[in-house]
């Protein structure tokens, strides 16, 4: 929770910037948490976020990291990542998922791909978002979410996820990534993002 607060509050130091422009994920975000029942299904969530909701944050993502600009990303890495998108394309096509989750998975791996190729001229922005809106998917679709974590190709992509979310810290911490998202993950992975919000948070 906060990190919401220092979100506002970033955003209301911009010169210029009209805040209600930017912070309408804040209310839905604050009911979401605190009137989450954690002993309720993931819906007593879910139900207070929306597109709209989402929109808003990828929004706020956007607007602070112009003013805010990310550290440079290990490109190397980055390369290496770009190069195993193909394989990992080839196995969500040979797999036994879901036809529509085969075609999200296969669209944003290719989405990713070409953010990952664009990236020394358009930046870390492309790749933030396509893995806010990965994680915005999983979150509104719990279908796609229960297929998407039983499956050798469905781990696939969301190592691929996951590597890239390793890379970019300042816009995924602001996105705090429910459980049932986290459980997609690596577990290094999760441990890394957890590490990462303590010591925003300090």
């Amino acid at each position: 929770m906060s990190l919401i607060g220092q979100a506002e509050t970033e955003i209301t130091r911009i010169k210029d910037v009209d805040p209600d422009r930017y912070l309408g994920w804040v209310e839905p975000a604050v009911t979401a948490f605190t009137k989450q029942n954690l002993n309720a299904t993931w819906e007593s969530f879910s139900n207070h976020i929306n597109t709209h909701t989402l929109n808003y944050l990828s929004n706020t993502a956007d607007i602070l990291t112009a003013y805010y600009p990310r550290k440079s990303w290990n490109t190397d890495e980055l390369e290496r990542i770009g190069e195993g998108i193909d394989d990992v394309i080839e196995e969500v096509h040979a797999s036994q998922l879901d036809l529509k989750a085969k075609e999200f998975m296969v669209a944003k791996l290719r989405e990713i791909q070409i953010a990952i190729d664009e990236y020394k001229i358009s930046g870390s922005g492309p790749l933030v978002e396509k893995i806010e809106s990965t994680f915005g998917h999983a979150v509104l679709n719990p279908e796609f979410r229960d297929v998407a974590g039983s499956n050798p190709a469905a781990r696939s992509f969301w190592m691929i996820i996951a590597k890239i979310t390793m890379l970019s810290t300042l816009a995924l911490v602001l996105l705090q990534i429910p459980n049932e998202i986290k459980d997609l993950l690596p577990d290094e992975t999760v441990q890394f993002l957890e590490h990462e919000n303590t010591e925003h948070d300090d």
